[in-house]
């Protein structure tokens, strides 16, 4: 689980200044063992729903709601995840997928890498905080796909880029999202 904090494009009170749609990952909430990184916690909807919860009530702002991955969009049971979320008050926006959209994911990816590195800067970039450890560990390391070079491998540790992928490649206008991926 990722948040987000996106610029607006004003300047800040010291002097900084980043253009508008600038994004900064500002917290993460990586579910894993310490010595089973690519291996989930196997939490029920109801218990992320209570960890996000908890998280997002030690952040001193409102938190909107990002993308998700659409499989938690699947009924199964006559109800989905994301229904099951949203009774715990955890709300949703559907993620941008959908042919091409991984391909699309990663140039967009790499286009805001590259932005953040521009001076001055003129185009939106990603940033993100030293708290984001595994995202901080995960992206610069994370292979391509062997047959797909326009893609990241799959079976790699990829979940919190595909968080990532989420939120940068969905129209959303918020201050503070989040993003995940199931």
């Amino acid at each position: 689980m990722l948040w987000f904090a996106e610029s607006d494009g004003e300047t800040m009170p010291d002097n900084v200044y980043y253009p508008k749609g600038t994004i900064f990952v500002i917290n993460e909430w990586y579910g894993c063992k310490e010595d089973e990184s690519n291996k989930g916690l196997y939490l029920d909807s109801t218990e992320v729903s209570n960890g996000i919860i908890e998280r997002e009530d030690e952040m001193d702002y409102f938190v909107s709601p990002g993308p998700a991955d659409s499989a938690i969009y699947s009924i199964i049971d006559g109800n989905s995840i994301a229904d099951k979320m949203e009774d715990a008050g955890i709300y949703w926006e559907h993620c941008s997928k959908g042919a091409g959209s991984r391909v699309i994911g990663l140039e967009t990816v790499r286009g805001y890498l590259k932005n953040s590195v521009d001076n001055p800067l003129e185009s939106p970039g990603l940033y993100m905080f030293n708290r984001c450890t595994n995202l901080i560990k995960n992206i610069p390391v994370l292979p391509r796909d062997a047959k797909k070079q326009d893609d990241v491998d799959t079976g790699a540790e990829d979940h919190d880029y595909d968080a990532l992928r989420y939120r940068l490649t969905t129209e959303i206008n918020h201050g503070v999202t989040m993003a995940g991926h199931y």
